[in-house]
């Protein structure tokens, strides 16, 4: 980074995104035994910059070490929401007890009119912070959160086209 620094390159700081989901994530020993081999996974894993690159590195495991277990599922699936949370401007993602809140950047512009359709008055939204009840959750909670993903990303690429739009006119 300092190199690229003084050479006058910047890199794109992506924020930081914190993620906090009642599941296991890990390559179990009796999947992967080699432990240096395990760690060069993790750094792997970690050095993923987009939602594309997951699914080549779940069928490198399947070709390496047979089936993927749910705890290494997990662990690609968190890494999928981080991608796509660090794209939308989310900076935290928590499901804990009955409550699911998600923390968006100063200014994020929640998809009110999709989250209260999906979710009725159970959607809270206050300034950068949505707060869902885990019981207007359906069973699969994961699809509801890449919704949640996807529909507000869906929300900012129309209001950065409408603010080029507008550019463009002015």
């Amino acid at each position: 980074d300092a190199i690229d620094r003084m050479r006058g390159q910047v890199r794109e700081e992506k924020p930081v995104v914190t993620i906090d989901l009642p599941f296991d994530m890990l390559i179990p020993d009796a999947y992967v035994p080699d432990q240096r081999e395990r760690l060069a996974l993790y750094r792997k894993v970690a050095r993923l910059e987009s939602v594309d690159q997951i699914e080549p590195l779940k069928e490198e495991l399947r070709d390496r070490f047979g089936p993927v277990p749910k705890s290494v599922q997990n662990l690609l699936t968190q890494l999928e929401l981080k991608l796509m949370a660090q794209q939308v401007g989310f900076i935290s993602i928590v499901l804990r007890g009955e409550l699911l809140v998600i923390k968006g950047e100063r200014r994020i512009v929640f998809d009110r009119v999709g989250l209260y359709r999906r979710f009725g008055m159970s959607a809270r939204i206050d300034e950068n912070t949505l707060r869902i009840q885990r019981s207007s959750l359906s069973e699969d909670w994961l699809a509801d959160l890449r919704a949640i993903l996807t529909d507000t990303l869906a929300l900012r690429e129309r209001q950065q086209a409408a603010l080029a739009e507008q550019v463009g006119r002015g």
